[in-house]
């Protein structure tokens, strides 16, 4: 069985949309405390609802670039 190899620029572009997905949960989660006017307590206690909408972003993220790869791919195989 061969082993597998990722690259560093691989994992380090991986980390840095996982990052982004999850800086626009936790902007998304400060934007629903301000327009609910609830207290700041919630950006610790919502901190598992944070995280799993982080995930949410990336799998969508995720699934665009693959659509976005697959179309690069088939028009190349076109011409």
């Amino acid at each position: 069985m061969k082993d597998l190899m990722i690259k560093g620029s691989q994992i380090e572009l991986e980390l840095k949309y996982i990052l982004g997905c999850l800086a626009a949960a936790i902007t998304l989660n400060i934007y629903a405390i301000i327009s609910y006017q609830t207290k700041w307590i919630e950006m610790l206690t919502q901190l598992h609802v944070t995280l799993a909408l982080a995930i949410v972003f990336y799998i969508l993220v995720l699934c665009i670039r693959l659509i976005a790869v697959g179309a690069k791919r088939l028009s190349k195989k076109g011409n």
